[in-house]
């Protein structure tokens, strides 16, 4: 999973952010249980701008993992938008 976060943040400072979302993606879908691959999907598109489309990652994280710091750090995020 780590690796997966790693490597998309380096594809994101390349500027290939389509890339960048699409491992952050296959990394959700690799690793289920880890909520924090939603999260870290749903900030990404955060910081792109694109709130409807990270809206669904946080709200899942909220959903899974309720009452959790990184539930709280979707709900800032949510928040801000």
């Amino acid at each position: 999973y780590e690796a997966y976060v790693e490597l998309a943040d380096v594809v994101l400072e390349q500027g290939r952010t389509e890339e960048a979302v699409d491992l952050l993606e296959e990394a959700r879908l690799k690793f289920p249980e880890r909520t924090e691959a939603s999260f870290e999907l749903g900030r990404m598109l955060m910081g792109l701008g694109r709130v409807d489309d990270a809206r669904p990652y946080l709200e899942e994280v909220l959903a899974k993992a309720p009452g959790s710091e990184i539930a709280q750090q979707a709900a800032v995020l949510l928040d801000s938008a």
